[in-house]
């Protein structure tokens, strides 16, 4: 007599109970991909990490006789392209410095700036050699119809701050700017 071993046969599951569990798993990946497709395209928001990657831009005191300013650097072309557009606000003692690799005549408008904002321009040695005052303009402006505020001369820096700030300040053609030694720049 020859012995064979034998599995034990599982319990035969119900037909019913297939179904129900072949369409639990259909329903549950059409849910994960829905759900993925709404977050790509943006509709589903995923809830934020309080652990945020995103870090708050680095601030560079510059001062001008008893005034400082905190500011942001624009030195690439996409950081200087968007400056201070799109903001609703610059707090005061704030604004943003604009570094460029040589002096050239600058040109600014004030396409999507929603604040009005004072502008200095700075020879190679930090001198001020340009001061405008920038209102903002109204939304839709077409690009044709924004004017434009010029250095007049060539500059290699421009500081943008709150409209006012520099008047209130008694910030003058001609005055030097110190900037912090900390910052990433050449200065002659």
């Amino acid at each position: 007599m020859s012995m064979t071993s034998r599995k034990p046969k599982s319990p035969a599951v119900p037909p019913a109970k297939r179904w129900a569990v072949s369409v639990a798993f259909v329903v549950a990946a059409g849910v994960v991909v829905t759900a993925a497709l709404l977050v790509d395209r943006g509709w589903l928001a995923a809830k934020p990490s309080t652990n945020s990657s995103a870090k708050p831009p680095e601030l560079y005191e510059v001062r001008i006789g008893q005034a400082s300013w905190q500011v942001e650097l624009a030195v690439t072309p996409a950081q200087q392209a968007r400056g201070l557009g799109k903001r609703d606000e610059l707090p005061a003692g704030r604004g943003m410095l604009f570094v460029y690799d040589a002096p050239q005549v600058m040109r600014f408008w004030m396409k999507d700036c929603r604040i009005p904002l004072d502008i200095a321009f700075l020879d190679a040695e930090g001198v001020i050699v340009t001061i405008h005052t920038m209102p903002n303009e109204p939304p839709g402006t077409p690009d044709d119809q924004l004017p434009t505020y010029s250095s007049e001369v060539p500059a290699q820096f421009a500081l943008e701050v709150p409209a006012g700030a520099l008047g209130h300040a008694n910030v003058r053609v001609g005055d030097r700017v110190r900037f912090d030694p900390n910052m990433p720049i050449t200065v002659r």
